[in-house]
């Protein structure tokens, strides 16, 4: 059937006595094309030996773990079968409509262009499950590719307290996923809220967005603080009695996928981003302090790529990625979030509009910025 996708993961095992898997091998294969199902693995035999099949695409010798739209596929035939160190070992044929337009890519490949993290510390997903021990064979088309997320790893902090691993999952081009892909998910860093009130008062504060919040300190209860706040900024948890400078959480975030595809924004160098930071921050309403706090966090992000293409969403659009409710309610709310993602220096972005009245400080104030790494979204 027409644009639609399978995810061809071939493991398939011959038995130790060299029984001829080809017929079940075709079969099984035939069974694939006309159920369009994602995954196809071979029971392992009961052998205290096992041999994988030989698998090649349009000729030559590809890893078994192969991930390809299913419409790029021409035929599949059961080669003849090649002995190997005494094992006979079948072998699979497969030819493609167009070989030029096939782009194989490996976990490796995806991390040098488009993620660029640290390679012994990233760990994959393949539509949400592990990538175990077929890391080395994986490849995957490069049009089969829907988007890269990149996951919060709070749940791998039993490995090492002082390496920060990155989780990336492959969304691949199936039906269900291009039917739901009005979403992406962003791990949202270091939203940072500072409270002005007029005079001391306790303050209750909740945040609401798609997702869940996975660090926070002072820790929230179910995405809550009750604080006291003083007119200086110092605000004093309820809970422990101590002191802080403002209240920092992060979390794992789905926000729609029409605000980070935005064309709107800012095309800025590396060398130039500390000036365009404390020019810019000021605009939208960020104090002195508040701009220091925000530049020192994310210098060393931005500092990663050459040009970043840099979305700054402030006061009321924030709502779209993360709802304040305070009581009581603040005389005075300024909000921003950055999205940035590497880009090319000929990238075009049109300049947004600032915000109005940014200056103004009157009443009960309170204070929000955060932000996310966008860059690991689109394939393109």
């Amino acid at each position: 059937m027409k644009n639609l996708f399978i995810l061809l993961f071939l493991t398939i095992y011959i038995h130790s006595e060299g029984q001829n898997l080809s017929q079940e091998i075709k079969n099984n294969i035939n069974y694939v094309c006309e159920n369009d199902s994602l995954r196809v693995v071979y029971q392992k035999l009961k052998s205290d030996v096992s041999q994988k099949t030989l698998f090649y695409l349009d000729g030559i010798l590809v890893p078994s773990s192969l991930q390809i739209s299913k419409e790029k596929f021409k035929t599949f035939e059961v080669g003849k079968e090649i002995t190997k160190d005494s094992i006979t070992v079948p072998s699979i044929l497969m030819t493609t409509n167009i070989p030029e337009e096939i782009d194989l890519l490996s976990l490796y490949d995806l991390n040098d262009k488009y993620i660029h993290s640290d390679k012994n510390s990233t760990i994959y997903k393949f539509n949400g499950n592990y990538i175990g021990e077929d890391i080395e064979n994986f490849r995957i088309d490069k049009d089969y590719i829907l988007k890269l997320e990149i996951l919060n790893s709070t749940e791998f902090k039993y490995l090492s307290k002082d390496i920060i691993f990155t989780i990336v999952n492959i969304i691949s081009k199936t039906p269900k996923n291009i039917e739901k892909d009005t979403k992406t998910n962003i791990l949202i860093k270091k939203p940072v809220i500072y409270l002005y009130p007029e005079r001391e008062t306790i303050i209750d504060i909740t945040v609401d967005f798609d997702g869940e919040i996975t660090a926070s300190y002072p820790k929230c209860e179910n995405s809550n603080w009750k604080v006291k706040a003083y007119p200086n900024g110092t605000i004093k948890n309820i809970k422990d009695n101590r002191e802080y400078s403002y209240i920092y959480w992060e979390g794992d975030i789905q926000i729609n996928n029409s605000l980070i595809e935005s064309e709107y924004g800012y095309v800025v160098s590396k060398d130039s981003t500390i000036n365009f930071l404390e020019r810019i921050l000021p605009k939208y309403g960020l104090n002195t302090k508040e701009a220091n706090d925000f530049i020192s966090y994310w210098l060393p992000d931005l500092y990663e790529n050459d040009f970043n293409f840099i979305q700054l969403i402030s006061n009321n659009k924030c709502n779209e990625i993360a709802q304040m409710n305070i009581i009581p309610p603040p005389q005075k709310e300024i909000r921003l979030y950055m999205l940035f993602e590497s880009c090319n220096k000929s990238k075009i972005a049109k300049k947004p509009k600032l915000p109005k009245n940014t200056f103004e400080r009157n009443g009960f104030v309170v204070v929000e910025w955060g932000g996310a790494k966008i860059g690991t979204g689109k394939i393109e």
